[in-house]
């Protein structure tokens, strides 16, 4: 009987062994994946500022000058280091419940949402210039409001 319970010890320690290195292996090729699944995430993570640079174009400077004529800008395009100029309207929105609207602008020229401040449209599309009742958000008011695209956003002035 002795000899049974010897041999039956033998084949477990020989089986726990076999499956220890199976799951050494295992947790090693996990580590592995996640590293480089790491390293793939960060190389393109790199270049993403700069492609939202490159697709955006924000403004290097902008200039809150208050009133300014058409030949005040056409003037001031002539630096020779200027590469474009958009002009915006500032708007003082609020919600009908008396909350603020984050950031708001209104374009007054062509350069301004193509040549500088290229909106990134993530559904839908882009305002129509010519009418009143359409209008481009971003994603936090669109989540905190619940909107989507052709809903109606009720804002004063």
């Amino acid at each position: 009987m002795g000899a049974v319970w010897m041999r039956a010890g033998a084949e477990l320690r020989g089986r726990w062994a076999s499956g220890l290195a199976l799951a050494l292996a295992l947790l090693i090729g996990l580590v592995s994946a996640v590293v480089l699944t790491g390293f793939a995430g960060a190389r393109r993570t790199s270049s993403s500022f700069d492609r939202f640079i490159t697709e955006s174009r924000p403004a290097d400077v902008d200039v809150f000058p208050g009133e300014v004529t058409r030949q005040e800008v056409r003037e001031f395009a002539r630096v020779p280091y200027i590469t474009a100029i958009g002009r915006a309207q500032t708007l003082q929105l609020q919600y009908p419940d008396g909350e603020f609207v984050s950031a708001s602008a209104a374009p007054l020229d062509r350069p301004f949402g193509t040549l500088l401040y290229r909106p990134r449209i993530v559904e839908g599309r882009a305002a129509d210039p010519g009418s009143a009742d359409e209008i481009v958000i971003n994603e936090p008011i669109a989540a905190s409001r619940g909107l989507g695209v052709g809903d109606t956003l009720a804002l004063q002035s």
